[in-house]
């Protein structure tokens, strides 16, 4: 995928950015593995345990096939059994936990969220995924600092992230004109728009591209270096190191 360079208007919003929120996976980091084999295996997982329990007969066919853990979990949750829910949901996050350790860091994310940092603009992971799990990656890049608030996942209902965005902005006591959210998939736009808060999407592939295209997504760059650069008199190098070791 050609990357796509900043236009004017998302150099404005990034430039003008006083709280910035950041989904955990993509933007800062690949938590499973690309291309989704472990998360389909970990979906697979989720639906044997659930019908090893007997409750995974109320599992809609398309989530079956869909083979999404997080579809799984919000399909269950949705459901009237909390026990089953608040044990697929302990299940899953200890799959996370397990993954952070091996986590790849997406590039430029640390010294883009170190350079936010030094402008003081506050900034905070916004997550689907288990708030421990964001933390703990957070904390094994040296970021707690720079990144001291992660908002994570509650029941795991489909409707969940948008409050949870909308969440942390209140927290952070920002006004939403002066926030930016980076996400990378249609449901972070969709949570974005909810809380009125400006998205810059994330593009790291072709796949990404379409369907935050598809999904209205106005502003999108193929690498978060363009950011980092909006925000440096002095551009860094292209043959830099990204800050990821």
């Amino acid at each position: 995928m050609a990357p796509h360079v900043m236009t004017a208007e998302a150099d404005r919003l990034v430039s003008h950015a006083r709280v910035v929120l950041l989904a955990l996976d993509g933007p800062l980091c690949r938590l499973f593995a690309p291309g989704g084999d472990e998360e389909r295996l970990l979906a697979d997982d989720l639906i044997a345990w659930l019908d090893g329990t007997g409750a995974g007969g109320t599992l809609p066919a398309a989530v079956r096939a869909g083979r999404d853990p997080y579809e799984v979990l919000a399909a269950v949750a949705e459901g009237p059994d909390e026990a089953v829910a608040t044990a697929l949901r302990a299940r899953l996050t200890a799959a996370e936990l397990r993954a952070v350790p091996k986590a790849s860091p997406t590039p430029w994310a640390d010294p883009l969220v170190r350079t936010w940092a030094s402008l003081g603009v506050r900034t905070a992971v916004v997550t689907r995924h288990d708030a421990e799990a964001g933390s703990r990656y957070v904390a094994g890049r040296g970021l707690t600092d720079a990144l001291p608030r992660v908002c994570g996942r509650g029941t795991g209902r489909r409707e969940e992230f948008r409050y949870t965005l909308a969440g942390a902005l209140a927290s952070l006591g920002a006004e939403r004109g002066d926030a930016l959210f980076v996400g990378e998939t249609p449901a972070h736009l969709a949570a974005a728009r909810a809380a009125g808060v400006p998205f810059l999407g994330h593009a790291r592939s072709a796949a990404r591209e379409t369907s935050l295209l598809e999904a209205g997504a106005q502003h999108l760059v193929g690498s978060l270096k363009f950011v980092l650069d909006a925000l440096q008199p002095c551009p860094v190098p292209a043959r830099a190191d990204h800050g990821e070791a």
